[in-house]
């Protein structure tokens, strides 16, 4: 996936660590429904 940057204002967001794959997905349900409800753009990251 290629951000479109000329939409104006997103999210990047995630853990710093990965704690196990169930954690991590979980955060990430849970975010991006919140930029959803925002309406911004959401680029998930996280680091291990």
């Amino acid at each position: 996936m290629v951000p479109d940057f000329s939409r104006g204002l997103f999210l990047i967001a995630g853990p710093c660590v990965i704690e196990s794959e169930s954690h991590t997905l979980r955060l990430a349900g849970a975010i991006a429904q919140i930029a959803r409800q925002v309406g911004l753009p959401l680029i998930f990251k996280a680091s291990f």
